[in-house]
């Protein structure tokens, strides 16, 4: 993993911390800023950008908002 692909990475991994402990508000946060680097990438990672989508979906439904 470079290092655009593990910033991406290390910004899943802690929406998906917050997103385990209910923090859902926090985990959308998280999940924003790894589509935001995702996307400005030119070799995007299509599969990777779908979890990243789904996951975010899934904090803003539990949150409430």
């Amino acid at each position: 993993m470079g290092g655009t692909a593990s910033v991406i990475g290390t910004h899943k991994e802690n929406g998906d911390n917050c997103f385990r402990n209910s923090n859902f508000i926090e985990a959308l946060y998280w999940y924003t800023n790894a589509l935001k680097s995702e996307e400005s990438q030119s070799n995007r990672d299509v599969e990777q950008l779908g979890v990243i989508y789904s996951n975010r979906a899934a904090a803003y439904m539990f949150s409430g908002s």
